[in-house]
């Protein structure tokens, strides 16, 4: 049996997006990084410390901006968010994953910072090329799993596409997973969330559909473990050539 799940969000995403710990990062260490009065002059030891806070300030600014516009992080500012996560209270990490995943059951989930960590990694622009996953992902038009997946080239605006998944007997079968669909050409988010699955099931599947419709271009869909690890299960992209009004 086939678990029956519908994702058809208004895209409130990016689900995960680190403002909060921007905002933890600020209340804790207040940051200035306006230019000294001309008349004072700057030892190098308190210009360095100037210089780090400028660069922490702009790090903490380009955070905020891919929260609000739902994008991927830029790969160059992966190390800085992860060192603020690294500085980060236990409970700030706890209070933080809450906020942003209301409706998760994070109990499964020992290590939250490496957890977290490993969401941050996944948030991020860099071109990942993954072995070959132990499970099994392909897309189509409809509920019934496909054998591949199906050419999905053209498609109405408004449609929903579902990605089904099988864990082909590797994976603990879970009441959850973690998925994530990106636009590749443009690095927007569209999902990014724990989800409910069938736990009896070795195949389940989720459908989607943008609030604002789909888009020509390539996407990706990647479903993982809720684990410590955010370990991948299964893996596709697929190509949208023309959208049908």
């Amino acid at each position: 049996m086939i678990y029956s799940f519908k994702l058809n969000f208004a895209i409130a995403i990016c689900a995960f997006g680190l403002g909060y710990f921007a905002a933890q990062f600020k209340a804790n260490q207040p940051l200035d990084s306006s230019d000294p009065p001309k008349d004072v002059i700057q030892s190098p030891l308190e210009k360095i410390s100037t210089d780090n806070a400028s660069h922490t300030t702009a790090v903490l600014n380009n955070i905020v901006q891919a929260e609000q516009s739902g994008k991927l992080i830029n790969q160059s500012n992966v190390t800085d968010i992860q060192n603020i996560v690294a500085k980060a209270p236990e409970q700030t990490i706890n209070t933080y994953l809450k906020k942003a995943f209301p409706n998760a059951d994070l109990s499964g989930i020992k290590d939250k910072r490496q957890f977290t960590n490993r969401l941050i990694n996944e948030l991020s622009d860099i071109d990942k090329i993954e072995n070959k996953l132990s499970g099994q992902l392909a897309v189509s038009s409809n509920q019934l799993m496909p054998r591949q997946s199906e050419n999905l080239a053209q498609v109405y605006k408004s449609q929903e596409i579902f990605a089904h998944f099988d864990t082909m007997g590797k994976f603990p079968q879970d009441s959850q997973v973690f998925v994530r669909w990106v636009n590749r050409d443009t690095g927007e988010i569209l999902l990014f969330t724990p989800t409910t699955v069938n736990a009896g099931s070795q195949q389940n599947w989720t459908s989607f559909s943008p609030d604002k419709g789909w888009k020509a271009g390539n996407y990706d869909v990647k479903y993982y473990q809720m684990n410590n690890d955010l370990t991948p299960i299964a893996q596709t992209s697929f190509t949208i050539k023309q959208v049908i009004q």
